[in-house]
């Protein structure tokens, strides 16, 4: 088989991907440029130094030295994932049309990156921020305080906590439901986490609804028009009270999240429980976040935050 040959496979999966799949031009011109590296490059990792005659020659060696010579010339993770995908993509197309009879990609997982993707805050910053939208009891600073330990103490996601409905809370057993169709999970409620639900509740969320007479919004967090609250909100609120802790570090969603997973670790929890905690997570990536962060705090921050964080 020749180099054009072994390119027409690569053209009939992407004509593939247009006609069946749907995926739009970019993206097929990006799986375009990913395939054609990777042919270009194939008679530098294989045996021989020349191009197979088939892409059934191909094996997983190849592919790792492949990735060896991508990241010896500075790709990013990130970078060298996303040529992952396209390979893989392609495999599987070759494997379903009789032109491979294994899959090389099978033995081939996604590049971990060495850098955490967020930042994590230390117990005193979590503590600070915290204690930062304490001191606001209008009713957009109780609604706020309410949204902080619930994205601490729980460690859901910024998206699973704007979805959340009112009747995903139960007070009385004191849990919140969140999550979606089959991956939805119960997480329990800390004492200073529900106290703060309850006060948005009676004292903070009537007030939002009411002034835009929109009494029968079912989402729990509001904006002051009544409406359930929006991405950028949220983020722009945590910014607000970051800046108010005197945090200068770049703060998100996500920061509180995997600090919450991280101070679990750090206080003797097991991975497992930290894994359903955070729910569709992998153990492995769970267990990598025990050497993260810092070490365990003063006795008087450190136990405000073991009871926010409902250790069993």
């Amino acid at each position: 088989m020749t180099a054009s040959n072994l390119e027409t496979w690569i053209e009939r999966f992407l004509d593939e991907l247009i006609e069946r799949r749907g995926r739009s031009r970019n993206t097929v011109e990006a799986y375009r440029s990913d395939l054609q590296q990777f042919l270009r490059l194939l008679p530098s990792v294989v045996e021989n130094g020349q191009l197979p005659a088939e892409w059934r020659a191909v094996r997983s060696t190849h592919i790792r030295a492949y990735l060896g010579l991508l990241r010896s010339q500075g790709l990013s993770p990130a970078s060298l994932n996303r040529k992952l995908v396209a390979l893989r993509g392609f495999f599987d197309f070759l494997l379903e049309n009789g032109q491979v009879s294994e899959d090389p990609m099978s033995a081939i997982r996604a590049v971990a990156s060495s850098q955490p993707q967020t930042t994590l805050l230390t117990f005193d910053e979590v503590f600070r921020l915290l204690h930062a939208a304490e001191e606001d009891v209008s009713p957009i600073g109780l609604r706020d305080r309410a949204i902080l330990e619930l994205l601490y103490t729980t460690g859901m996601r910024a998206s699973e906590l704007l979805a959340l409905n009112l009747e995903d809370l139960d007070l009385e057993a004191g849990t919140v439901q969140c999550g979606v169709e089959l991956r939805r999970r119960v997480l329990p409620l800390s004492r200073p986490a529900r106290e703060a639900v309850v006060a948005y509740l009676e004292k903070g969320r009537p007030s939002l609804v009411k002034a835009k007479e929109n009494t029968e919004q079912p989402a729990l967090f509001v904006n002051t028009r009544g409406q359930r609250m929006s991405r950028q909100g949220l983020w722009s609120r945590l910014k607000y009270y970051a800046k108010k802790a005197g945090i200068s570090k770049p703060i998100s969603p996500q920061s509180l999240r995997n600090s919450f997973a991280v101070h679990l670790l750090h206080m003797g929890v097991a991975p497992n429980v930290v894994q359903e905690r955070l729910g569709n997570s992998s153990l492995a990536s769970v267990r990598n976040l025990r050497n993260l962060g810092d070490s365990l705090p003063n006795g008087f921050v450190l136990s405000q935050l073991s009871e926010r964080l409902v250790i069993d």
